[in-house]
């Protein structure tokens, strides 16, 4: 694997702090049509999802909010990384842009 490929999935998530025992919860950057369904779909990982979503006026994308098993961490996160990898090869150009500034400001928002 490259150096290039190591950082899809980087900046799309933010791990959050469990409430749930043996559970992982995260919040990511996704379209309105929830691509990353499918791709948690294809990897058979049983995806909770809480707390709505949010919106921000100007952005064509959603943040979700989900929790699934502890011990699927490793394959949520290579989920994320194919998400990534898909929404560019779909044309959303701008989409690690948008992660960069939603996620950045949902950290600003928790500190």
């Amino acid at each position: 694997m490259s150096d290039c490929e190591d950082d899809y999935g980087k900046n799309n998530c933010i791990k959050l702090q469990s409430t749930l025992p043996g559970r992982m919860e995260y919040l990511y950057v996704d379209t309105p049509g929830y691509r990353a369904d499918r791709i948690f779909i294809q990897h058979q990982i049983p995806v909770r999802f809480r707390r709505g979503e949010c919106v921000k006026d100007g952005y064509e994308y959603v943040v979700v909010f989900c929790h699934f098993p502890k011990k699927r961490e490793a394959d949520f996160l290579t989920c994320m990384a194919q998400l990534e990898r898909a929404l560019l090869l779909e044309g959303h150009s701008d989409y690690r842009t948008a992660c960069d500034e939603l996620i950045g400001m949902l950290r600003e928002a928790g500190q």
